[in-house]
């Protein structure tokens, strides 16, 4: 990458001085400057990716207002879109909670998903971004009106290195953008679904639990919670998915699990849920 940096800053120099330069050589530098940028964009992605599979990459979490994290990640792809003449309508409702998670990663996650929905939408369409919640967490859920994705090719979205589509939006990619998000969204130990249908666009929803306000001074304990409150939280670190599923069966809605697959993601689960149980499988690899 640092090579990389030294050829775009010396192409910008030379560009700075394009008065006595002709018309040919001033397109070819122009050239040689996007190249550079998309060179530059897929080492980032191979870093992201390559540190979120090994865990190098330390989270820092915090308060996030889901409304205003959903307004900066659209904010920064208003002029994108508006180039291909495609408007982002963006609704927020008025009581969405907070959420806790890295705000800069989850901007990230969400202008990955806004950008490819402008990438494969038709001139004149519309991006749809929507906040809500629902039993204790917040949807953020991004719809277009694109060529859609196959059944077939669904299981392959979130591999590195897929590209589904990649004559129609006319850009180059690397195809890690996807695995990247997951990877974050893993990470925060959330879960990202996808509905979509060939020639009737997609939608991509990242889910993720609420903030848990702290109880005010003088109210109950959590283990003293009132009829209608939040269940108990517990936090389960076990490879074995079955035992989460039998977990979730017995308990009926007693308890409200949150499953984790890797103890690389045990700790960032556990500051963001705040459980009040963890059960902890002392044998993960």
């Amino acid at each position: 990458r640092t090579p990389l940096t030294s050829v775009k800053g010396s192409l910008q120099l030379v560009l700075g001085k394009s008065a006595g330069l002709s018309a040919i050589d001033s397109e070819l530098l122009h050239i040689s400057l996007k190249n550079a940028d998309r060179l530059i964009r897929l080492i980032n992605d191979l870093l992201d990716i390559s540190r979120l599979e090994l865990g190098k990459i330390e989270l820092t979490f915090g308060k996030v207002a889901t409304g205003s994290l959903v307004d900066e990640a659209v904010a920064g792809l208003r002029a994108y879109a508006a180039a291909r003449e495609i408007s982002i309508d963006v609704t927020s409702a008025a009581d969405v909670p907070a959420l806790a998670g890295d705000r800069d990663r989850l901007i990230q996650v969400l202008t990955n998903l806004v950008s490819n929905a402008v990438k494969f939408s038709p001139a004149g369409a519309s991006v749809e971004v929507t906040a809500g919640h629902q039993d204790g967490e917040v949807h953020i859920a991004v719809r277009d009106h694109g060529i859609g994705i196959p059944a077939a090719d669904q299981c392959r979205l979130f591999q590195r290195f897929q590209r589904l589509h990649p004559g129609h939006s006319g850009e180059p990619g690397s195809g890690l953008g996807l695995a990247i998000s997951k990877a974050i969204v893993d990470r925060h130990g959330w879960r990202i679904l996808l509905d979509s249908r060939e020639h009737e666009g997609s939608t991509f929803t990242v889910v993720l639990p609420a903030l848990r306000e702290p109880a005010r001074t003088g109210e109950a304990p959590t283990h003293a919670r009132a009829s209608g409150e939040e269940p108990p939280v517990v936090l389960l670190i076990d490879d074995d998915a079955e035992l989460g599923e039998r977990l979730e069966h017995a308990w009926d809605g007693r308890y409200r699990l949150t499953r984790i697959a890797r103890g690389i993601e045990a700790l960032d689960a556990s500051r963001r849920v705040h459980p009040d149980v963890v059960l902890l499988d002392v044998v993960l690899p």
